[in-house]
This record gives C-alpha cells, sequence and structure tokens, in this order.
C-alpha cells in the first residue's frame, strides 16, 4: 500500500507528462505484483481508453495481457478438458486470441520502439507455447531474431527458439 500511495502522490503532483506515465505504469505494475488483477485490469482499461501516449498504452496492453494470461492459466487448471466443454472453449478461445492480440500489438503499431515490440513478440511466443502452438512459437521467435537483433530479448528468443526446436 505504501508504493501505491507514493505513486499516486507523484500521478497527482507531477509537472512532466513523463512522470505522471511511469507513476501510472508502476501503479499497475505495483496492483499486478500485489495480486489485485481485478482493480489492474480495470484501471489500465481506463487508460487505455485515455491516453494517446503510445508508450503508455503499450504498457497498458502488456500488462493487461499479463494478467489475461494469468487468468488463462487459471481457467485451463480449472477446467482441463475446456475443449470438450461448449461453455468454457469460446471464452478460453477469446482469452487466448486478446492476449496474443495485446502482446503483439507494439509490433504490429509501433515497431521502432524495438524493445517492447521485441518483449511482446518473445511473450506471445511463450502463449503459443503454452498453447502447444509450437509452429507459431517458432516463427514468433525467428521474426523477433531477424527482425530485432539488437534487443535485449534476441538472446532469450534464440534460448527458446532451439528449445522449441530440440525439445527434451
Amino acid at each position: 500500500a505504501g508504493a501505491l500511495a507514493v505513486l499516486d502522490r507523484i500521478i497527482e503532483r507531477a509537472w512532466a507528462e513523463e512522470d505522471k506515465s511511469r507513476a501510472r505504469q508502476g501503479r499497475l505494475r505495483a496492483l499486478i505484483a500485489s495480486g489485485d488483477l481485478d482493480t489492474a485490469v480495470g484501471e489500465a482499461q481506463i487508460l487505455q481508453g485515455e491516453t494517446e501516449d503510445p508508450d503508455l498504452l503499450i504498457e497498458v496492453k502488456f500488462l493487461l495481457a499479463e494478467a489475461d494470461f494469468a487468468q488463462l492459466k487459471a481457467l485451463e487448471e480449472e477446467h482441463p478438458r475446456w475443449i470438450d466443454d461448449d461453455e468454457v472453449r469460446p471464452a478460453r478461445n477469446a482469452l487466448y486470441h486478446r492476449i496474443v492480440d495485446q502482446y503483439l500489438w507494439p509490433h504490429l503499431f509501433h515497431a521502432t520502439r524495438e524493445e517492447a515490440a521485441a518483449r511482446g513478440l518473445l511473450s506471445a511466443a511463450g502463449v503459443y507455447e503454452f498453447a502447444a502452438e509450437t509452429e507459431l512459437a517458432r516463427a514468433a521467435c525467428e521474426d523477433l531474431i531477424n527482425l530485432y537483433t539488437t534487443t535485449s530479448f534476441a538472446a532469450p528468443a534464440k534460448e527458446r527458439l532451439e528449445s522449441l526446436s530440440n525439445p527434451e
């Protein structure tokens, strides 16, 4: 709660929009870290509708995808036979596609923000791998390696690609 109070104060009193934007991102991360996903998602959705700052939008979409991915894992754990459940399957599939769309958003719309685009591709590869979509995971890693070679995510993508190509 202490971190949230500090971040709220920065959001309220900072003069520079960049400082406010970073504090909003920090607030969302703090909410997610504390397990308050409902509040984080609600605030992220509001921010998504209010801001035109591409960096903040990228971060909001990433954080929403992270929260949705946690929800997808929980849903599949709770419903291991989700594929056979006519009520759960559509909700699971909608969630899955929303996660992928959010992770890929910076790559598709802000490719010059290379670190964010690469992070999204690597995260999408993780979702594909979780869903046993190995070819899609491999393709996401290959795109990252070929398009964003100088980012901090290129080496982890090579490692993931290697593990996808040579499963033990």
